[in-house]
């Protein structure tokens, strides 16, 4: 069996419910160059049944000896691939059709991109598609607030994700991804697809729901880092009011509104002197933000730039 072009990855614990739906996703692509990692994190439940009833030599089932959680079991994946694109899946989620052929073909045009993703489509609990940017400068500047990039629809150049030692950091539980992406970003362009390339299952067992408070203190880390890249050594107070800005999650009022606005005007004048974003761009996230701020709390502010 020759080199794949692309190393589908996934990692499943107690997924046994969705899992085979999952998995006939990938089989079933347009794109048929892969090698498929099925990594069982120590599953309690019939997961590894579930995979090993798939008679595919392109499939290759590992089970960790111990529940390693999901950064550990996908670096374990990365060190094992032998794609030129790494693509992420996950248990739950189902890839279209087409997914594969349109991300290597993607990747394969844009030889400055070093890790990409698509939009996806909600099911399940709810709906809604999640539309993410595409254009590069704008993903690497919006990193300063949210994650650019969903994680299960992501293509990694292996390459370069082995050269730069670019792998997810397990003490950032539920924001992994993101604080990967933010490392990536300072060394290669990040991009995305726009178009739904998969259907992302909202359900009440998501480690992503269940963690909450925890994804929530970790994405507030990557964003502490983020600032630091601007100059800003954020207090415990200046970082709560950027997360609250981040997540659009305050109780509104005349003096929340001031203080945002402060905060968002102390990110423009650092990024004048480090020169971390391009400036237009830059401004444009920032008038962005407090449209999205003012219409929250429904208010007709000034323009946040006079």
């Amino acid at each position: 069996m020759g080199i794949p072009l692309v190393t589908v990855l996934m990692s499943v614990y107690n997924g046994q419910r969705f899992l085979g739906e999952a998995i006939e996703s990938i089989l079933a692509q347009s794109l048929q160059d892969f090698e498929f990692i099925i990594i069982d994190d120590a599953s309690t439940d019939d997961s590894r049944v579930v995979a090993q009833s798939y008679h595919d030599q392109r499939i290759k089932i590992l089970t960790n000896p111990e529940n390693m959680r999901l950064a550990a079991s996908l670096n374990r994946g990365i060190h094992l691939a032998r794609g030129k694109y790494i693509a992420r899946m996950d248990a739950d989620d189902i890839s279209l059709p087409q997914r594969l052929e349109k991300q290597a073909a993607y990747m394969e045009n844009h030889p400055e991109i070093g890790v990409s993703g698509t939009w996806l489509e909600c099911f399940g609990d709810m709906g809604g598609v999640w539309d993410y940017p595409t254009d590069p400068a704008i993903i690497r500047t919006g990193l300063l607030f949210q994650n650019q990039l969903g994680h299960p629809t992501v293509i990694m150049r292996r390459d370069l994700i082995l050269r730069h030692g670019l792998f997810y950091d397990p003490d950032y539980i539920e924001a992994e991804d993101y604080k990967l992406w933010a490392r990536c970003a300072r060394h290669f362009l990040l991009g995305n697809l726009g178009e739904v390339l998969l259907m992302y299952r909202w359900h009440e067992s998501q480690a992503s729901r269940a963690h909450a408070m925890l994804q929530q203190k970790y994405h507030g880390m990557v964003c502490r880092n983020e600032l630091g890249q601007l100059g800003i050594e954020a207090s415990e107070e200046e970082l709560a009011q950027h997360l609250a800005i981040s997540f659009l999650e305050f109780d509104p009022s005349e003096n929340i509104l001031t203080v945002f606005r402060r905060w968002l005007l102390r990110l423009w004048e650092a990024n004048q002197t480090s020169r971390c974003y391009p400036s237009e761009v830059f401004q444009s996230l920032l008038e962005n933000r407090w449209h999205r701020i003012t219409s929250n709390a429904n208010n007709e502010a000034s323009p946040l730039f006079q």
